[in-house]
């Protein structure tokens, strides 16, 4: 597992860790604080060099942290896009994180963190051709200056069998809120009337128009199966690199999704939706443009289950 190893959003400040961290000390924060950024990351495996790339920042009211990024399950050897959100539990005094990752993986750790050490356990969890794999380790993080720092994985313990100590080595790299630039959102948008099929047995209808061709936002409107309609608001921000929706409709349902990872026909991030009927969902969320009139999805939630959606034009 990669900086997992260690989510968009707004959306996420329903959790529980979130909701804790309202008394999150100074000193927790500084600490923190200097995870902010787009880092490289480098792990010795086996004798050979993985590279990984990850981005954290602050949710806005800096009482949680969240970060996204690309590499690969270091159980598996799968390339896999992760993501995870950090925050304060005040009952335990310690920071906790959760994560998951594109393959299906899901990572639980705690960090405590004193004016001396910043130490804490992990584990994390995956999944291979119906086979489920466990590794546990105690983490300690150590900063060298501003731009570089490392984690330490000792006690390692693999499915039961002891591991050699891993080193994930950090080092900054320059991103798009530091250098001021404001790019065009690299999405390509899916305008016009699409039809929705999921494999849990739902479907939509679904509007997208966009108000300006010169306006990266789109408004969408959503017809569920069961008769519940959203409105939703999809929009681009240039100064972080996000596309963020947001929808309300009828009987309370909702659905809040941040993707920090955006490409031209590809992204990921987190959703956070509650449908008509009151039932709640969390996860990390992929979505993929296969052709000017077809896309999919991935939904892997909190408990591990997979969602999946098949989007298609409806031709006129």
């Amino acid at each position: 597992m990669v900086v997992r190893l260690l989510l968009s959003c707004v959306l996420l400040s329903v959790l529980s860790l979130s909701a804790s961290a309202q008394s999150m000390p100074d000193r927790v924060r500084k600490s923190l604080d200097q995870l902010v950024g787009t880092w490289e990351i480098t792990t010795d495996i086996d004798g050979r060099k993985v590279t990984e790339r990850v981005k954290l920042e602050w949710l806005s009211d800096k009482n949680a942290m969240v970060y996204q990024g690309e590499g690969e399950n270091f159980q598996t050897g799968q390339k896999a896009r992760f993501t995870g959100i950090l925050g304060w539990d005040p009952a335990r005094e310690l920071v906790e994180e959760s994560g998951f990752d594109s393959s299906g993986g899901t990572f639980k750790a705690t960090h405590t963190i004193s004016a001396k050490k910043w130490i804490g356990t992990m584990k994390a969890a995956t999944r291979m051709d119906g086979e489920s794999s466990l590794e546990t380790a105690t983490r300690e993080f150590l900063f060298d200056d501003k731009d570089n720092w490392v984690i330490v994985c000792s006690d390692r313990v693999l499915n039961g069998e002891k591991k050699d100590t891993r080193k994930l080595v950090f080092r900054r790299l320059a991103d798009r809120s530091e250098t001021g630039a404001a790019e065009k959102c690299p999405w390509e948008w899916m305008l016009g009337d699409w039809t929705v099929e999921r494999s849990d047995g739902t479907s939509a209808s679904v509007t997208w128009k966009i108000p300006d061709v010169s306006e990266d936002h789109l408004f969408g409107t959503w017809k569920e199966s069961d008769g519940t309609v959203l409105h939703e608001i999809v929009g681009w921000e240039a100064d972080r690199g996000h596309l963020v929706a947001h929808a309300y409709g009828t009987n309370g349902a909702y659905f809040s999704a941040r993707f920090l990872d955006v490409k031209k026909h590809h992204m990921s991030g987190m959703l956070r939706s509650r449908n008509g009927e009151g039932d709640t969902q969390l996860g990390v969320l992929e979505v993929e443009r296969v052709s000017d009139g077809e896309a999919r999805s991935r939904f892997v939630s909190s408990d591990g289950t997979v969602i999946t959606e098949e989007l298609r034009k409806v031709k006129k």
